[in-house]
């Protein structure tokens, strides 16, 4: 009997740990965003806030793992909604074009494709909260880049 007390002490133990490191993982990932978006943020009045600057970024982020057409596309997309000018339209195109150059430099290894995201509003400024998923070609076929497994 004692030991299958023991062993379940054990496993509660490794749970623990995977949490933890499944919550600093996913903290750290949030600061890397961040990081990344930081450009974007400096100019958040123009882009219409904080929330906006992210969301740009993150589209930047996840667009760097498809070919230009495909996130240029779904930019488009994306864009008709707002009415804008096509100047406008032409520099948030040249925006994203930048930052998934930055991305490839800053971090050509970080295949970790952004789920979802929220920015929450504080006095100090926004606070980011990212849940990602490592790219791989069964999950996403049509990215470039990624590992078969």
């Amino acid at each position: 009997m004692a030991k299958p007390k023991k062993a379940q002490q054990k496993l509660k133990k490794r749970i623990a740990a995977i949490k933890r490191r499944k919550a600093s993982t996913a903290d750290d990932f949030s600061d890397t965003v961040m990081s990344f978006c930081k450009p974007l943020l400096a100019e958040s009045e123009s882009l219409s806030g904080d929330d906006n600057a992210i969301g740009l970024g993150v589209f930047a982020w996840n667009a760097s793992f498809l070919p230009r057409d495909r996130w240029e596309n779904g930019l488009h997309r994306s864009l008709e909604q707002f009415e804008l000018t096509d100047d406008t339209k032409a520099t948030l195109v040249d925006i994203v074009e930048e930052m998934i150059r930055q991305k490839e430099v800053m971090y050509p290894n970080d295949l970790r494709v952004i789920t979802d995201y929220k920015v929450h509003e504080t006095e100090e400024g926004p606070i980011l909260t990212v849940d990602a998923k490592l790219a791989k070609k069964a999950l996403l076929p049509s990215f470039k880049g990624v590992p078969s497994e």
